[in-house]
This record gives C-alpha cells, sequence and structure tokens, in this order.
C-alpha cells in the first residue's frame, strides 16, 4: 500500500455510497480505482502549484531550457511541426533548413 492509498477505514466508508454492480458483488478493483482518481487529484494540484520540484541544479536546468527553446524554435515552423512531409528524406531536409534560418539569423543578428 503506497503512502496515500485508500485505507480499509476510508473503503468502508466509501462502500455504502456506490451503486449495487450489475453482476452481483462489487469487484476487488474498487480499491485500485479510487487510488487512481486520487492520484490524479493530487497530479492536479501538484501541477496547479507549479508543477514538481527542479531535481538539478540551475547550471543544467539553464542547459534544458536552451534546448527546449531551440525545439520551440524548430516547431514554430509549421511543415514541420505537423509533419506534412510522410518520407523520412523531406522531413530531415526540413530540420536541416530550418536549422540554417535559425544559424543564418543568428549570425546576422550578431554582427
Amino acid at each position: 500500500m503506497a503512502r496515500f492509498d485508500v485505507t480499509d477505514a476510508e473503503l468502508a466508508l466509501i462502500e455504502p455510497q456506490l451503486p449495487p454492480a450489475a453482476t452481483g458483488p462489487l469487484p476487488r478493483r474498487v480499491r485500485d480505482q479510487f487510488n487512481g482518481i486520487l492520484w490524479r487529484f493530487r497530479e492536479a494540484r501538484a501541477e496547479a502549484a507549479g508543477g514538481r520540484p527542479v531535481t538539478f541544479g540551475p547550471e543544467r536546468y539553464r542547459q534544458r531550457n536552451t534546448v527546449e527553446r531551440c525545439f520551440q524554435k524548430i516547431k514554430t515552423w509549421r511543415g514541420l511541426a505537423t509533419r506534412y512531409d510522410k518520407a523520412p528524406e523531406s522531413y530531415e531536409a526540413g530540420l536541416y533548413l530550418r536549422g540554417s534560418i535559425m544559424w543564418l539569423r543568428l549570425l546576422t543578428s550578431t554582427t
């Protein structure tokens, strides 16, 4: 039993409120289903509170952020984001083209 799982006492309080099962007694999965629902609520609460804490240092996060922003710039090109090109060679060529455009913009903005 995990830390936030439904206890026997809590399940005893919940079971009288459940509708009768169509085929007889309630399945044993009821506890698992409630644990899954509670897990989803905990995850939603964690996301609303700003997400899970970062488990790595600021330098590594800075590097990760740089990579994520690069992927976001690549995805702004609609053809790559939606993958219109079915052939892998065409998609790869689009990646090279987008990378070249980004690189040229970087060179022209610094000089």
